[in-house]
């Protein structure tokens, strides 16, 4: 199995190499660094009171992806693993909303990115568990045939283990779920926010 998977990762090393080789790639860095050293291209002319700088738009950036986030609260008891790893592609979105704005919200911002980060670290650890016994499970079914008895026994063993691990991971959420939904996390949002 893990020569399969070894040859699996292989094949996808290659396709990347090539990928990042090409010229459609090399075209890219060539656009990308002249936007970089280029001032004020691609900036948006701004009239008027519209709203443009971070102090001004970053909160309800924020704010709107912790919404996001908390609208799990309705179906977390009964989320099942997919629906767990949408609430961590939220969970991202709110920590990356956060990460960019760091600096101007000062080092009360740092206590608030670590829970996100802890609850987005949780839901990676399940669903790394879930894809392992997966992978696990259909690479025994599909070389059922060419396997040992003692192979196939150490892999059921390796995805019945992973599938032990994600549902303990599945039923300890609650944890790093309150940390970043409960009212003492909006506080502190609130308290950082409001100093921008």
């Amino acid at each position: 199995m893990a020569e399969a998977w070894r040859t699996a990762r292989d094949e996808a090393r290659t396709l990347l190499v090539r990928e990042l080789d090409s010229a459609r790639h090399r075209r890219w860095l060539g656009e990308y660094a002249e936007f970089a050293r280029s001032e004020g291209q691609g900036a948006r002319v701004v009239e008027g009171a519209t709203p443009n700088r971070v102090r001004d738009t970053a909160p309800s950036r924020i704010l709107a992806a912790h919404e996001q986030v908390r609208a799990y609260e309705a179906v977390l008891r009964t989320a099942d693993v997919p629906m767990l790893h949408e609430l961590r592609i939220a969970a991202k979105w709110l920590r990356y909303s956060i990460e960019f704005v760091r600096e101007p919200l000062g080092p009360d911002a740092e206590p608030l990115i670590a829970r996100v980060t802890a609850l987005q670290d949780h839901l990676g650890l399940l669903h790394d568990a879930d894809v392992a016994a997966g992978q696990a499970r259909a690479f025994a079914a599909a070389h059922r045939g060419s396997l040992r008895d003692e192979e196939v026994a150490a892999i059921e063993r390796y995805a019945a283990r992973n599938e032990e691990r994600r549902a303990a991971l599945v039923g300890s959420v609650g944890p790093a779920w309150r940390a970043v939904a409960g009212l003492g996390f909006r506080r502190r949002l609130g308290r950082v926010l409001a100093g921008l």
